[in-house]
């Protein structure tokens, strides 16, 4: 079946907050920026052109809403509101930026957005990557490795892990919007029950990240967690370090993926929502092939290659639970 559209990035993710001073003080400690700020809503945006990558609105209690997806046109967009069951119209963006979007609700009650023509912005000012020295290459010779502290310098969002308790009815639905299987993880003693997919953008020979999107059978169904991209490994070291001072909840890290070999350091926000600082992970295409691999402790479906999970890390709070937009009554 042909896809209704072909997303190509996530743009940004919607949550909702009781607190928007607690909310601003920690995103900026996670190395976000705050792009605007009004009386009901953050927008914070990172140091590479995308106007926000993360809001949260005002709400009496805590929630995830759910992913906005870029896509190529308007005439993308239009495609949604005729095709997409339970669509929206094409409305206007009433965020910084300007642009259009079509809302949704998938299987599992995550909002979905799609958009397209939100303004850019020039890119902030961030330092290099830090050159490496290894055994067989001397790239930095007469200069030191002096980082600097402070938070993490986040470039973007990458992705986010949802979870949902019926894979194959999620999975038919995200292809309708040209998402691919990139890796899977099935239960160790049958390969018929896939319980983790990894879904990257179509983008044909282009190379594009590992997974955009990841859906895993977990309960409660709520958002695992959202991922941002930070400069080096020394970026989210150092990050990390930043956030330890402020007393801020290390989830899990640091450590190496498997799937998509991320350096990753998981944290817990105000609310318990797990958001993660990554950095070299794997991009692939169209002819890069597919694994299909056991979930373990150990192997090529375990979740990372060093670094143990605490005991806590698959936990959702019960603050991080909610999903979907706020309705009176909720």
């Amino acid at each position: 079946m042909e896809p209704v559209t072909r997303v190509v990035d996530l743009a940004f993710v919607r949550y909702r907050t009781p607190d928007l001073d607690t909310m601003e003080r920690f995103l900026t400690d996670f190395g976000m920026q705050l792009l605007l700020r009004t009386e009901s809503r953050l927008y914070m945006r990172g140091t590479g052109q995308a106007r926000y990558i993360y809001t949260t609105e005002l709400a009496p209690e805590p929630g995830f809403i759910g992913p906005a997806f870029e896509v190529d046109s308007h005439a993308d967009l239009e495609a949604l509101a005729r095709h997409l069951h339970g669509a929206s119209s094409v409305q206007e963006l009433d965020g910084p930026g300007g642009g259009h979007h079509v809302i949704a609700s998938d299987p599992n009650g995550y909002q979905i957005e799609f958009v397209h023509g939100i303004e850019p912005l020039p890119e902030l000012p961030a330092r290099a990557p830090l050159a490496l020295n290894t055994d067989r290459q001397r790239r930095r010779r007469g200069a030191f490795q002096r980082p600097g502290e402070g938070p993490a310098h986040i470039r973007r969002i990458g992705h986010l892990i949802l979870r949902t308790a019926d894979l194959e009815r999620s999975l038919v639905y995200y292809r309708q919007f040209g998402f691919t299987i990139t890796d899977s993880v099935h239960a160790p003693d049958d390969p018929a029950r896939t319980m983790v997919a990894f879904l990257k953008c179509d983008r044909g020979l282009d190379w594009t990240d590992h997974h955009t999107l990841g859906l895993a059978v977990r309960e409660p169904v709520a958002v695992d967690h959202t991922a941002y991209e930070c400069i080096d490994i020394d970026d989210v070291v150092m990050g990390g370090k930043h956030l330890e001072r402020a007393g801020y909840r290390r989830s899990w890290g640091i450590g190496r993926h498997i799937l998509g070999s991320q350096v990753f350091d998981y944290w817990r926000d105000p609310h318990g929502f797990k958001v993660e600082h990554w950095t070299d992970g794997d991009l692939v295409n169209m002819r890069t092939p597919r694994s299909h691999v056991p979930a373990g402790d150990d192997g090529p479906g375990a979740i990372s290659q060093w670094s143990s999970m605490p005991a806590d890390y698959l936990e959702i709070y019960p603050e991080a639970g909610a999903i979907g937009p706020y309705r009176r009554g909720d």
